[in-house]
Formats: structure tokens, C-alpha cells, sequence
């Protein structure tokens, strides 16, 4: 009996490995570009988020302190232009009447209280590019209509946004 001697090729070819490895590359490529967009998208939401949250905070302590007004301070009150003041009348739980006041002042929504500065309504994440108060009255009302101007974002991103809020003061008959 004559043997044959067979041999197997166990392996790839080089056609085979390069093959295999474009194939790679292509998808290591697509993983990394779906990565710098999932980064960029995480950034654009953060700077979105802080916007969102600077406005509420603003809008809730104009609110809070508007529903505790006895009155708004016309006189003293600066409205329809992009650096609103609006000063309020109000009275304490001993009947000391104080004044509040909101401005907007080096980018920032900041807060009076008796003529002391109270502190910045804002974190250091957004600027302050307009506040406008607007105001209608009725005999038993008076209705102020919020606009806050805000803009953040990092050094590839930036994104400017319009708040709006209105809040209603009851006037003691």
C-alpha cells in the first residue's frame, strides 16, 4: 500500500487576513465617529439642561416673591426694555413693609432686598444677555410678563434661548 501523503493547510491566507482586517478597521472607525457624536450630543445637552435650569430658578423666585407682594413699585420699575427692573412692595409676618427688587446686572439675574444686595438668582453656567418685565393692570389685578434671555456653552458650542413666564398679583380690594 502506498501512502499519500496529504497535507492540510490549517490557516489564512495573507488575501484572507487582509481581508479580515479592513473589514475591522471599517467597523473600529464607525465605533469611534459614534462616539464623538454621543460626546458631542452630551455636551449639547448639558449646556441645554443648564439654561432650563437657570430659568426655573430665576422665574421661581420671581414668582415666590411676586405671590407675596402687596404691590408693584411703577415708579421705581423699569419695563419693555432688555434690562428690566422690577421692584415689588411687600410686607413681612410682622407687617414690616420691605422692597425687593430684580435687575439684571453683569450677565446676571440678581436680587435686592431693602436696597442689600440678596445674591445672583443664576448659576456661573449661563449669562444674562436680556431681562423684560412687562406689566398690564386691571382694577383687581396686575399682570407681569416674564422674557429672560440666556445664553451658555462650552468653547465648540454655544446656544442661546428665550424664556417666558407671566405670573398674576392680586390686588387687595
Amino acid at each position: 500500500m502506498i501512502k499519500l501523503n496529504k497535507k492540510t493547510n490549517s490557516g489564512f491566507t495573507l488575501i484572507e487576513t487582509l481581508i479580515y482586517l479592513a473589514i475591522f478597521i471599517l467597523i473600529s472607525a464607525g465605533i469611534i465617529d459614534l462616539l464623538f457624536a454621543i460626546q458631542k450630543t452630551n455636551r449639547n445637552v448639558a449646556v441645554l439642561s443648564g439654561l432650563s435650569t437657570n430659568a426655573v430658578s430665576v422665574f421661581e423666585r420671581i414668582t415666590k416673591e411676586t405671590r407675596e407682594a402687596i404691590s408693584v413699585n411703577v415708579a421705581s420699575s423699569t419695563f419693555a426694555t432688555s434690562s428690566g427692573v422690577l421692584q415689588l412692595n411687600t410686607v413681612d409676618v410682622s407687617d414690616v413693609p420691605h422692597v425687593t427688587k430684580f435687575y439684571q446686572n453683569s450677565g446676571q439675574v440678581k436680587m435686592d432686598i431693602d436696597g442689600l444686595y440678596f445674591g445672583p438668582l443664576m448659576t456661573n453656567s449661563a449669562t444674562s444677555t436680556a431681562l423684560i418685565f412687562n406689566i398690564a393692570t386691571t382694577s383687581t389685578s396686575t399682570l407681569i410678563k416674564m422674557e429672560l434671555d440666556l445664553m451658555a456653552g462650552t468653547s465648540t458650542y454655544q446656544k442661546a434661548e428665550k424664556f417666558y413666564d407671566s405670573i398674576t398679583l392680586r390686588l387687595n380690594n
